[in-house]
């Protein structure tokens, strides 16, 4: 399948790479990240009930992340109730989100991990 110019998706590098970042759902549904340091926190603005988000994370050192997963602006669960673990220096991996109450908590899974380049 070969999608016309006008309909591919957009890819946003976030233009933070540490600490809390925000992504923009406004902007993209598929987002790229290298980490420098440790990610404390994702927050999403601007998302619809309903929208699906991809995120891409290399992980640029031996960083960690941590999502919103109690309370604050945008909460994520993951099943189980258990943030997955970023994969090791120079792994690749996605994660996607669904918005299920009007940006204020979404549904995360796994897309995969260790995903070669």
């Amino acid at each position: 399948i070969t999608l016309a110019a006008a309909t591919k998706p957009k890819l946003v590098a976030d233009p933070g790479t540490a600490g809390v970042i925000t992504l923009n759902c406004n902007t993209s549904n598929y987002f790229t990240i290298t980490t420098t340091a440790n990610i404390t926190g994702i927050i999403f603005t601007n998302a619809t009930l309903g929208q699906r988000i991809l995120v891409r994370i290399t992980n640029g050192e031996s960083d960690t992340i941590g999502f919103a997963t109690a309370g604050g602006a945008a909460t994520v669960h993951f099943p189980g109730g258990t943030e997955p673990v970023l994969t090791v220096s120079g792994g690749i991996d996605v994660y996607g989100f669904l918005c299920t109450t009007a940006s204020s908590a979404f549904d995360g899974f796994i897309v995969g991990q260790d995903i070669k380049a």
